[in-house]
């Protein structure tokens, strides 16, 4: 048991230190930039000398019944020598028998020397099981009896009804009790104040998270019964941070699509102005992006970027969540021209905070604390509107 619990805070303290140094290697720039070199330092000397005592302790221990195990095993022996020996001067037992009690002897304790010895491995080896069990004990994001074959392709009809959900236990509910309808092909604009819930209607139409009340319906298929995969590749999002991937511009814009053609990037990237940008480049769509490889990118190029990625896709329903952060005016005017051109084509969703988007809005919805507070054709729901929150 001391082996044990001694094997698990190793464990732990070493898991901590690598998730610590992963955080440290993702977060660099920011931890440079705002200067927070000695503290985290300092975090990671207290996390390492941590994880050293624990593996010295591991290593003590392991040392400890290393040494007791030959320490029993040679005492034995020696008995067993010098009682034999004794005997074998009384006459009561020959040599031969002296040789037969030292082979059963080591017979007998070898093995559990090698027990000994092999603890440590053996309680490894044990942790790496538990593990793998945890691993496959995972649940998948849908249930397979669960789970209907979807139709060949969205329309992008979406119901909410009565959704209410919550991220943990101990926070406020992040939406409660929204219910709206949207047709296929119409354009809404979502608004409210910070936290009112905005960005949750759009990761809940994802499947990045279910609903603990309510309902979500797309083409009349309840959301828990399409298959993540088939759902999100009838879905283009563009979230508030546009993420990259170590590669080329060309390899990001096709995680969208992956069959597109040459022509196809140019298309996208000409309908999000990005595309002189790019040729612009030495290496044009050929140019690496990664972590350490955007810092001279500016801001508005990577958010085109996204939503050239999300015009490359052209899925049936398509969510922007404040997609023109970082871009001027011209990059708005082009972005709202662009949602003109897809109208009746793909049902698109656009959080945002700019009364200029809501002027290209069929619908839109105002969402304040969590509850849908306000739902309609734009006309009607405009006049409604309270100041405060444009």
């Amino acid at each position: 048991p001391l082996l044990q619990r001694a094997s698990s805070v190793a464990g732990k303290a070493s898991g901590k230190r690598n998730e610590f140094l992963t955080e440290t290697v993702g977060k660099l720039r920011v931890i440079k930039t705002g200067g927070y070199e000695r503290i985290w330092l300092e975090r990671f000397r207290q996390m390492s000398g941590k994880a050293a005592m624990a593996d010295f302790k591991q290593n003590l221990i392991q040392v400890v019944v290393s040494t007791s195990s030959n320490a029993i095993t040679i005492t034995a022996g020696i008995s067993v020598i010098a009682f034999s020996v004794y005997r074998v001067l009384e006459d009561t037992m020959s040599v031969g028998g002296v040789v037969a009690a030292m082979i059963l002897v080591w017979r007998v304790l070898a093995p559990l020397q090698t027990a000994c010895v092999s603890m440590p491995r053996i309680e490894r080896v044990i942790n790496s099981i538990k593990q793998i069990d945890n691993l496959m004990n995972l649940k998948p994001e849908r249930e397979i009896k669960a789970v209907t074959r979807p139709p060949a392709r969205f329309r992008g009809h979406v119901v909410f009804s009565r959704v209410s959900f919550r991220y943990t236990a101990e926070t406020d509910p992040a939406l409660v009790g929204a219910s709206f309808e949207i047709q296929p092909g119409e354009v809404v604009g979502v608004i409210g104040p910070n936290g009112s819930g905005k960005s949750t209607v759009l990761k809940l139409m994802s499947g990045l998270y279910q609903p603990q009340a309510g309902s979500i319906r797309i083409d009349n298929h309840d959301l828990r019964q399409i298959d993540p995969a088939d759902l999100r590749s009838s879905i283009a999002y563009v979230p508030q941070i546009f993420n990259v991937f170590y590669g080329t511009i060309a390899q990001n814009l096709r995680l969208a699509s992956p069959t597109a053609l040459d022509e196809e990037l140019r298309i996208a990237a000409n309908q999000a102005r990005v595309l002189e940008e790019i040729l612009a480049l030495p290496d044009g769509f050929n140019t690496k992006l990664g972590e350490s490889r955007t810092d001279h990118f500016s801001a508005s190029f990577m958010q085109r970027l996204s939503l050239a990625r999300a015009y490359l896709k052209r899925a049936p329903l398509m969510l922007f969540d404040e997609p023109v952060t970082g871009l001027d005016f011209t990059g708005d005017r082009y972005f709202m021209s662009m949602v003109n051109a897809l109208r009746g084509q793909s049902t698109i969703f656009i959080v945002t905070h700019r009364p200029s988007h809501l002027a290209v809005a069929d619908k839109v919805l105002v969402f304040q604390n969590g509850y849908l507070r306000l739902a309609g054709a734009a006309k009607d729901v405009m006049k409604q509107i309270p100041p405060d929150l444009l």
